[in-house]
């Protein structure tokens, strides 16, 4: 079917074509008639008229010809144009309705309207944010609609005189925001529709963006929350590139925030900080963050110790997207662990002269005690001794026979020896004690020097029976002092008499070691208890014990023995199994 406007312009077309027909057909035949008179001047009237039939039907039949074709021409460029027009209108619906589609797939609320005011499209989405009931939209009038818009408003008027001014002003684009009564914020845009450059209506937009601008304000005041901390905060990408420094990063490294954003955080790295360990934060962070004391670097190059706290920032799926890093200047915390561990060290050190001092003084104590204890008692009691055997040899000497009165001189003789051993040990102790003592040493043969103490051991071991080996070679020498060295080896000597078994054997030997030569002296006595033999060697605790023929001590010689081996920079100790003896050993330079 020929749409109307095709119609016309057919009839017109045919007219017009008539029109020219009869006009050229009466021009053709004036001109044949002219033509026959000038050329066939005789021809009867029944020859003129076949002659002009026969050429207007030839006329005609050209013509017709002509007419035939040009129409079929137009009417097949009719036929192309209406077909064309077909495509058209379909594409034009496919385009319509995928606007249509587009427009209610969108987010934003879309309303147009017409030049008259007239709504003529909308789409699903306006009637949502506007809540608007479909009434409203049926009657295509907006006026109703801005009317029911304006009750939701904070503002109508300010909204209302905005409208009206760009219905004034077809040509000008508006974006404003609206704010509603229950806290709701939409974006509005409104743009002017054009065709053919006519304006022929309006497009308005709306958005809500009530949750985009919470989220602006929250990241807002996270940003402010965030530059305002006194603790400098970083946020890199997954690659530790800075994206992002608060204000108190910057002044404590001191850079600018465009120098550094985008940098590598390796530019504040200091070489104190093992380069393996920095490797780590960044794996650590991704999977359970770090938190630890590193050194960093300022921009002027100072190191500074801080300490670094970093955790990852994750989107809503979980994907790690961030790293961040809070930093503490603990440069000052520092100095003061360093002075507060300067102080310890040096309460430490306090410490331990006074727990020094009050050793010494315990020991002071222990040797005025022990001072008193064997002046009042331990010298005492072998002169009581002593006096008592002179009594009775008065009293009965002419009764005594002379081995009676040889044996009381025997007696007489080893308490003396006894007494003089006490007074000299007493002697040298207190001089160690005062610092008198003189320490001269010289190089001395250890067995002449053995064998002369032994000798004055002669009668002591042959009343209880007693064989004293000297397994010292001759070859033997040391760097001491003689008189030292003679009082230590007596005081041994004397102990293992005083604690060996009637008819047994003492054993006196030397070892050359490093520079050293260990002497020793073994019994096969007694023995010693092993919690009483840590103490042997101590001035404040009791050490006297009677020997097997019930002589008595002091314990003042062992202390002895130890404080002048000291002088000689040797060691001292002992080892003993109770019911088997004991052996004591000290070492002395041999230069």
């Amino acid at each position: 079917m020929i749409p109307e406007y095709q119609n016309k312009r057919t009839k017109r077309f045919i007219s017009i074509l008539l029109a020219a027909s009869f006009l050229i057909m009466f021009l053709v035949m004036f001109l044949m008639q002219a033509i026959k008179q000038m050329i066939l001047p005789d021809m009867t009237l029944w020859e003129s008229h076949w002659i002009t039939n026969i050429f207007s039907a030839l006329m005609a039949v050209i013509f017709a010809l002509f007419v035939i074709k040009y129409l079929n021409r137009y009417h097949s460029r009719i036929s192309i144009e209406i077909e064309q027009k077909g495509i058209l209108e379909k594409e034009l619906k496919e385009a319509i309705s995928i606007l249509d589609a587009a427009i209610d797939s969108t987010e934003d609320g879309i309303l147009i309207v017409n030049g008259e005011g007239k709504v003529s499209k909308s789409n699903k989405k306006f009637l949502e944010l506007w809540n608007m009931p479909l009434s409203i939209m049926e009657s295509k009038d907006d006026a109703p609609l801005l009317e029911y818009a304006f009750d939701q408003l904070k503002n109508p008027e300010i909204f209302l005189e905005r409208v009206q001014a760009l219905y004034k002003n077809p040509l000008e684009e508006s974006f404003d925001e609206l704010y509603f009564k229950d806290g709701k914020i939409f974006e509005r845009y409104s743009k002017p529709q054009f065709v053919d450059n006519n304006v022929i209506g309006r497009v308005w937009s709306f958005r809500d963006v009530t949750e985009k601008k919470r989220a602006e304000e929250r990241i807002k005041l996270f940003e402010h929350t965030i530059a305002s901390v006194n603790e400098a905060v970083n946020i890199t990408d997954l690659n530790d590139n800075l994206i992002y420094v608060n204000r108190a990063f910057c002044s404590t490294y001191g850079y600018k925030e465009e120098d550094i954003i985008g940098k590598h955080c390796s530019i504040f790295w200091s070489a104190k900080t093992p380069r393996d360990m920095l490797q780590k934060i960044r794996p650590e962070t991704l999977y359970t963050g770090w938190s630890g004391e590193i050194d960093n670097k300022r921009k002027d190059g100072t190191e500074f110790p801080i300490h670094l706290s970093t955790s990852v920032i994750r989107d809503h799926n979980n994907k790690p997207i961030a790293l961040i890093g809070v930093a503490r200047d603990i440069s000052e915390k520092k100095r003061t662990e360093n002075q507060l561990m300067a102080y310890t060290l040096e309460l430490q050190a306090v410490n331990e002269r006074l727990s020094e001092s009050e050793r010494n003084l315990k020991e002071l104590n222990a040797s005025k005690d022990k001072f008193f204890s064997i002046i009042s008692h331990d010298l005492k009691s072998p002169y009581q001794g002593l006096l008592s055997i002179l009594d009775l040899l008065i009293r009965d000497y002419d009764n005594l026979d002379d081995e009676e009165k040889k044996d009381i001189f025997i007696k007489i003789r080893n308490s003396s020896q006894r007494t003089y051993n006490l007074l000299d040990n007493l002697l040298q102790w207190s001089r160690i004690q005062t610092g008198k003592a003189k320490y001269n040493p010289e190089k001395i043969n250890l067995l002449k020097v053995s064998s002369d103490i032994i000798d004055l051991f002669c009668d002591s071991s042959i009343v209880k029976g007693i064989a004293i080996k000297n397994l010292i070679s001759e070859d033997i020498f040391l760097f001491a002092d003689p008189n030292m060295i003679h009082l230590i080896i007596r005081n041994l000597l004397s102990n293992a008499i005083k604690f060996s078994y009637p008819y047994n054997e003492i054993i006196l030997s030397a070892l050359e070691l490093d520079g050293h030569v260990e002497i020793s002296v073994r019994d096969f006595g007694v023995g010693i208890e092993a919690e009483k033999a840590e103490n042997l060697f101590r001035i404040d605790v009791q050490n006297s014990t009677m020997g097997t023929a019930r002589e008595t001590g002091t314990g003042l010689g062992l202390v002895l023995c130890k404080d002048m081996v000291t002088i000689h920079k040797g060691t001292i100790w002992s080892k003993s199994e109770k019911g088997k003896g004991s052996t004591f050993s000290f070492t002395i330079p041999m230069e």
